[in-house]
């Protein structure tokens, strides 16, 4: 949304969204005109007590420039940074509660301007991202320019456009950025500004997060302001919710693991050698069960703990070695640092086996050995499986940890809830089934599992595929 300086009816409408403290987290405002912070009008500085009030000015080279961020004081500000004046701000946040950063950048792009300056501006962003490795990415503002048609009535790109479009293209591919709205609104046309001609109508005020966000999104809302010829874009993100232990999978990696499986063999005859201490088999089962799921627990844990005491004495044999000039080292020395190298190594494609194998992102497959890099795919896949809110039965939408659990266990409540039968309606429908078991299929059927097929069924698929 555009203010102008000493707009009365502008800050009117600005403060009347700073009112709503409770919902607001970042408001951006763009094109403010405001040369230092001592022109930001007092009725904005009011709200000094809630939020951090962060600027980029205009210029006198630029004076139709300015950005202001007003960002919650639920938020404790890491650092701020002017990329570009008054028309680039960059701000790190974190959450007072929940420790939660986000990386905040508001543009505000230029709609006339040379491509050596447009260059400039795309470096800023893209190297400030490179250079601190930054994740929890949102990107606001006013682009001033489209990359889809379907963002623009015209259904074409303007000269403006193909001047940026590129170049903001190939950030957003290497940092994995995706625009908000597209995300709840794949095919949508809406439009955020409309042009003082009245008949040119574009979206080019938008909000892009990074990957790691896009789970959060929620709703892309627009709303019509009369002050202004842009509509006010406000984008809902879930609140963080707490994370359970997760479900326990078995690591069928296990199995080929000599001492687990006879760890795993004495635990099955300990249960047979009982068996008539259980009331019936399907009994014995469920415990030996539980035992094996327990045991397999804690053979992993204490197998993980000494893998990360054998890998940190490799770790520490290594920056010793590494330590003697390589002048001075001789040809067992090479050797020896040789052989931590790839012991290591070793370790970190495990471990990136691993995040490829949770992440269960289709097409990821083991490149260079960026453990950090596959880590993040895996952080990726539990942000886009975890729940942040749900609908409960009045239709309004919960965010809470604690209102998520009432709903879900409402519902399964009611799911799994016995209703009355109706016994002749069972009966009239069973008595039309004449498909039957022939006695051989029954045999078979009743057969005990032979350990081949209890092996093979634990078995990863790809692992049956390349045994056959």
């Amino acid at each position: 949304m555009c203010v102008l300086s000493n707009s009365y009816s502008k800050v009117k409408k600005c403060v009347s969204k700073l009112e709503n403290v409770r919902q607001t987290f970042v408001f951006n405002i763009q094109e403010t005109h405001l040369r230092n912070d001592e022109e930001i009008p007092a009725k904005f500085k009011d709200y000094s007590h809630l939020y951090h009030i962060i600027s980029a000015h205009a210029t006198e080279e630029d004076k139709g420039a300015g950005i202001l961020l007003f960002i919650n004081k639920t938020e404790e500000i890491l650092g701020s940074e002017t990329l570009y004046p008054g028309r680039l701000l960059y701000v790190k946040t974190k959450n007072i509660s929940t420790n939660e950063t986000r990386n905040i950048f508001s543009i505000y792009a230029k709609s006339h301007t040379s491509k050596q300056e447009i260059k400039s501006i795309m470096s800023k962003i893209n190297d400030k991202i490179e250079s601190d490795s930054l994740d929890h990415i949102v990107i606001l503002g006013d682009f001033n320019y489209v990359t889809s048609i379907q963002d623009r009535n015209s259904s074409c790109f303007n000269t403006i456009d193909d001047n940026y479009r590129h170049k903001w293209n190939k950030i957003q591919v290497k940092f994995g950025l995706v625009d908000a709205f597209r995300v709840t609104n794949p095919k949508r046309r809406y439009y955020t500004f409309d042009h003082t001609n009245g008949t040119s109508h574009a979206r080019i005020d938008r909000v892009y997060t990074s990957n790691d966000l896009m789970g959060k999104i929620l709703s892309n809302k627009f709303e019509y302001a009369s002050e202004s010829d842009h509509r006010i874009v406000s984008l809902s993100l879930a609140k963080s919710v707490d994370v359970g232990p997760g479900q326990w999978i078995f690591n069928n990696t296990l199995l080929q693991d000599s001492d687990f499986v006879t760890e795993i063999h004495g635990v099955i005859d300990t249960f047979s050698d009982n068996e008539e201490d259980f009331s019936s088999k399907k009994v014995l089962w469920e415990f030996l069960k539980q035992n094996l799921a327990s045991s397999a627990k804690s053979y992993s844990k204490l197998k993980s703990i000494k893998v990360k005491r054998k890998i940190d004495e490799v770790r520490y044999k290594l920056e010793v070695l590494n330590s003697i000039k390589t002048e001075e080292r001789t040809k067992s020395i090479e050797e020896a640092i040789d052989k931590l190298k790839s012991a290591e190594n070793e370790h970190i494609s495990k471990k990136v086996q691993g995040s490829i194998l949770r992440s269960k992102i289709p097409g990821v497959e083991e490149g260079d050995l960026n453990l950090a890099y596959y880590s993040k795919l895996e952080k990726l896949r539990v942000e886009e499986n975890t729940i942040f809110a749900l609908m409960n039965n009045s239709g309004s939408l919960v965010s809470s940890t604690n209102d998520i659990l009432d709903v879900t266990h409402k519902f399964y409540s009611e799911l799994y809830s016995k209703e009355p039968e109706d016994t002749d309606i069972q009966d009239q429908f069973l008595g039309q089934v004449d498909v039957k078991l022939t006695d051989d299929d029954r045999e078979k059927l009743e057969q005990d599992f032979s350990e081949k097929e209890l092996q093979d069924a634990l078995l990863d698929p790809k692992e049956k595929q390349k045994s056959r």
